[in-house]
């Protein structure tokens, strides 16, 4: 008796082993795991590229703000350099702040701008990209 016993669960047990493939459950369980994942990933990601851009004109505004610092610092006025900086023209601002500024910014979209706004008491940078709906501005 014990020796039919041995022997069922052997088969059972080569049944097993012998078991080839996934069966449509699993693949479709594990297809839905990985789709998941995917969705968790694109959005967390999905925004990165607005953050970055942003966090960059906000640097670059304060690469300007910082060289007409600099400037009134020791001209007593301010630059009397282009007030609105686009792509065209960011270039020559850059080169007639010379050794006030230490980095020339960059306009990053097609239709952006920094319009600076000088005055007695200060100095204001704003950029602006109506295509993005962006505006962004520093005092």
């Amino acid at each position: 008796m014990l020796s039919k016993i041995q022997k069922h669960l052997q088969n059972k047990l080569f049944q097993l082993h012998n078991k080839k493939g996934f069966s449509l459950l699993e693949l479709i369980i594990v297809v839905a795991i990985i789709a998941i994942l995917v969705i968790m990933a694109v959005a967390s990601f999905g925004g990165s590229s607005e953050r970055a851009n942003k966090a960059r004109v906000m640097s670059d505004m304060d690469v300007i703000a910082t060289a007409e610092q600099k400037y009134y610092a020791d001209n007593t006025a301010w630059s009397g350099t282009a007030n609105t900086l686009t792509k065209d023209n960011i270039k020559s601002y850059c080169a007639s702040m010379g050794r006030y500024i230490y980095r020339c910014p960059v306009v990053p979209d097609a239709d952006g701008r920094f319009v600076i706004t000088r005055n007695k008491a200060g100095f204001n940078v704003v950029y602006s990209a109506p295509s993005k709906g962006t505006n962004i501005s520093i005092k």
